[in-house]
């Protein structure tokens, strides 16, 4: 019964992915504190991602649809801002990879949504980032 629900799970986080591609997709991640990240500057897919806010204050974790680090403003969001208080590691649950049709950038922020819409107000270089893509 274990193995039958396992591989269940495996097949959803897996959807439209070679189990192969899965196996062998690159890590990739802050060596030094960063404020943004390009993360795969391709299409491509997310599917797990994690972040450290060294900060003494709670900032935002924005994961965006893009090729390069936008300016601040309006962005596309691939999930919702993700809130991370000070001192704290974060690990986002992705269990169906995230797909992105443009890049998959990452930015910290200290806006997540402003009257409804994903804002970049980026912030300092106090952040490290550690995510898998295909």
């Amino acid at each position: 019964m274990k193995i039958k629900i396992l591989l269940c799970v495996i097949s959803v986080f897996c959807a439209g992915f070679p189990a192969k591609a899965i196996e062998q997709s690159p890590l990739v991640g802050s060596s030094v504190l960063e404020s943004s990240r390009v993360l795969k500057s391709t299409p491509g897919a997310l599917i797990s991602f994690q972040a450290y806010n060294s900060s003494g204050s709670q900032q935002f974790i924005l994961i965006i649809d893009a090729a390069s680090v936008p300016s601040n403003g309006a962005v596309t969001l691939l999930c919702p801002p993700i809130p991370v208080p000070a001192l704290t590691t974060v690990t986002l649950p992705i269990t169906v990879a995230i797909r992105a049709t443009n890049g998959i950038v990452v930015a910290n922020s200290s806006t997540g949504f402003v009257s409804g819409s994903a804002v970049l107000t980026i912030g300092s270089a106090d952040c490290f980032f550690k995510a898998q893509i295909l």
